[in-house]
């Protein structure tokens, strides 16, 4: 059979584009290859240097993104000759609770009878935003609202700024409403039906296992012993005295609590408050385990109070302030949160130094399996962290860590505006950055670091698997 030149032509061309075809897949293949050896041999030189991390512990965590990694000494405190043991293991990321089919914009109406405010709360602002959201849930037993309190470097109380410095209050309140808590009132609406001239007052102190009740209402010996032993009886006693702790409101009536007696808010309501529209507790710690804070159930709620937590929307500001920084830092970046206190208060400052040196490391490896260089710290020895030992100490051994900690990690730190200097807005806006890392580290453990951990599985729910990562190290 004779071709012709057209068929011919075409023949050869043919040939041409596969044999072209063949010749760049196989390079593409040789050069899949060259970079795989490549890159596996840059990480294992990485490692050959390292200290504490090992190839078992590279191979691990190329092989973890997407999941949630933990990485800890396998040593115990004092067992210095064992001080380079890692273990890195992987585990099923748990997310928060999805509250995406909630619409935030609106607070359904709701009826109240009465209210309950709160004199002081305990701790600082995770824990008082858990106990601020626990009392909602009790308040709604009643029929109740609950003032919003005020807010000051992460202390909640009478004085400072108002709550929605750090939330969205329209938001927080939609939350409460639909999960069957009661809802935040404003001053306003609190003064106009809960006046010093009311005599529908009632004030509660809570007889937590200490002796603040002692303190507060300079009681002796003898007379706290009374208080306390009346109050084991019913679980209540009369508490005149403290009207010199709440020197609002000479017609109210004043009561002790014993948090072991007392377990059910609506026997309160029924043998304690007996209707009065308002309500007053002087110093509230939230409910949980121990004497240290009350002891009511919590088995009729919709939505667990951590769950409305991790849910919660920072305000406007500090959204404003965050996509501000965001836009600064222009590319993506590794997150890393360092809670030192926390680690001291379980060891000592050796391991913190040794936690900084493993951070420094994984940091480096991390790096190079992801591409990113930019690297975002956010301490509590900075300048804006936590303060719980201030005057102590280890608060200034822990603040002359910290720029150790930033040039061994070569990280950069938020540096808010002259606006944003209260410690609570800056954790806040920090946590905003964070849970935007591609990948984050925390470095310690503790109950504002959960916060930034839900933070961050929220931002990367939906996000392909592959493409980031949160590990946890230096927590046990």
């Amino acid at each position: 059979m004779t071709l012709n030149a057209a068929t011919k032509f075409t023949l050869i061309v043919g040939f041409i584009t596969l044999g072209f075809l063949l010749v760049w897949q196989y390079r593409t293949s040789i050069g899949r290859n060259e970079y795989s050896i490549n890159t596996e041999y840059i990480h294992h030189e990485i490692v050959r240097n390292f200290t504490f991390l090992k190839l078992e512990h590279e191979r691990a965590l190329k092989n973890s993104f997407g999941k949630q990694i933990s990485v800890e000494f396998l040593s115990a405190p004092g067992e210095r000759a064992a001080k380079n043991g890692i273990t890195l293991n992987t585990v099923k990321p748990t997310f928060p609770k999805d509250f995406a089919g909630i619409r935030l914009d609106k607070v359904p109406i709701e009826k109240s009878v009465g209210y309950v405010r709160v004199w002081n709360y305990w701790e600082l602002m995770t824990m008082n935003t858990r106990a601020l959201i626990a009392l909602a849930g009790l308040a709604k037993i009643g029929g109740r609202k609950v003032l919003a309190p005020r807010v000051k470097n992460s202390e909640f109380s009478r004085k400072g700024d108002p709550l929605g410095t750090y939330f969205n209050i329209t938001a927080f309140n939609t939350l409460l409403a639909l999960n069957n808590y009661a809802t935040l009132a404003s001053e306003k609406h609190y003064e106009a039906d809960c006046s010093s001239d009311n005599a529908s007052h009632v004030v509660i102190h809570f007889l937590y296992g200490d002796q603040d009740t002692k303190q507060e209402l300079h009681l002796n010996a003898k007379e706290y012993d009374n208080v306390r032993k009346s109050a084991a009886k019913v679980g209540w006693s009369k508490c005149p005295s403290l009207k010199y702790f709440i020197k609002e409101n000479s017609k109210a009536r004043y009561f002790c609590v014993e948090v072991t007696e007392v377990t059910e808010w609506s026997r309160l309501e029924n043998d304690v408050i007996q209707g009065a529209q308002c309500v007053t507790i002087t110093n509230w710690r939230g409910i949980g385990g121990g004497r240290h804070r009350t002891q009511f159930t919590q088995e009729y709620l919709k939505a667990k109070v951590k769950d409305i937590l991790f849910a919660l929307k920072p305000s406007g500001d500090i959204l404003k302030e965050a996509n501000r920084f965001r836009r600064a830092i222009y590319e993506p970046y590794i997150g890393v949160h360092i809670r030192a206190e926390k680690i001291f208060s379980a060891h000592n400052v050796p391991r913190i130094l040794d936690c900084i040196r493993l951070l420094a490391e994984l940091l480096k490896l991390l790096k190079a399996m992801s591409g990113i260089a930019h690297v975002l710290v956010a301490a509590d020895t900075s300048s804006f962290g936590s303060y719980a030992w201030e005057g102590q100490e280890i608060h200034r051994t822990l603040k002359n860590l910290h720029s150790t900690l930033i040039s061994s990690v070569g990280g950069s730190e938020y540096q808010p505006t002259a606006g944003y200097l209260d410690r609570g807005v800056v954790a806040l806006v920090e946590m905003s950055l964070l849970a935007r890392a591609t990948h984050l580290v925390t470095v310690g453990k503790g109950s504002f670091q959960e916060w930034v951990k839900a933070k961050f599985l929220e931002q990367h729910r939906y996000d392909y698997q592959s493409s980031w990562s949160l590990i946890t190290m230096c927590s046990q």
